[in-house]
């Protein structure tokens, strides 16, 4: 899995630090106050769809849904399925009782779209990564499907905003900040923002953004953004 060294390592210590804080919740209602410990997400299902370029960011977001309470259902990509069959292996040898992890392949010409139609009838709570599209199609079908509990949650491009505040996109640094701006959103360099907020009192107009903005593309090797 291409960077995938890299990729694991922010991963793990995002899992790191949501595990302190799931010890660090404990060990306050232990001892501060001696309520009984609930999670949110027991007695119930999450639905979780990581994002298609990059193969172990829904790791994170499954082993926060576990630490929840939650019963996860990991549809992936079939080119991560046997990453994240081992890594659903790992979980059950570390202890996580089976059923509680299941991972299966998403949205392709080979899946079964009932298989993820029936999730969606079903669960409590979608974690999604990826575009804005593809979230409200989802949404959208469970709602359809007569699912009107659904809760939601992720990080979903294509819905990022950059807010220029007492200067003009027609200058050239914040023509090139504005693009660097939308990447850091959500510190994905696949990201692009859709929404510029620009400052009236520079002159500027919407017209007059676009302008300025379509004329400095923003370039990352030859990657054009």
């Amino acid at each position: 899995v291409g960077d995938a060294e890299g990729e694991f390592a922010e991963v793990a210590a995002l899992m790191d630090l949501q595990l302190r804080a799931f010890r660090a919740g404990l060990e306050s209602a232990k001892t501060d106050f001696q309520f009984e410990v609930q999670r949110i997400g027991d007695g119930k299902e999450c639905l979780v769809m990581p994002p298609s370029n990059f193969g172990m960011l829904g790791l994170k977001d499954a082993f926060h849904m576990l630490l929840l309470g939650f019963r996860v259902l990991l549809v992936v990509q079939p080119r991560f399925l046997p990453h994240f069959l081992e890594v659903q292996r790992g979980f059950e040898d570390a202890g996580l009782p089976s059923g509680l992890l299941d991972v299966l392949p998403g949205i392709t010409p080979e899946a079964d779209p009932e298989v993820l139609h029936a999730a969606l009838k079903s669960v409590d709570r979608l974690q999604f990564t990826g575009s804005s599209s593809m979230f409200k199609s989802l949404v959208t079908k469970a709602y359809e499907l007569g699912n009107l509990r659904l809760e939601f949650a992720g990080e979903v491009s294509g819905l990022n905003k950059v807010r220029l505040d007492g200067v003009s996109a027609s200058h050239p640094a914040a023509a090139a900040g504005a693009a660097w701006a939308a990447m850091a959103n959500n510190g994905e360099l696949c990201t692009s923002a859709s929404l510029i907020e620009f400052d009236p009192a520079t002159g500027d107009t919407a017209a007059s953004v676009k302008v300025a903005l379509e004329a400095h593309p923003f370039i990352l090797g030859n990657d054009p953004a």
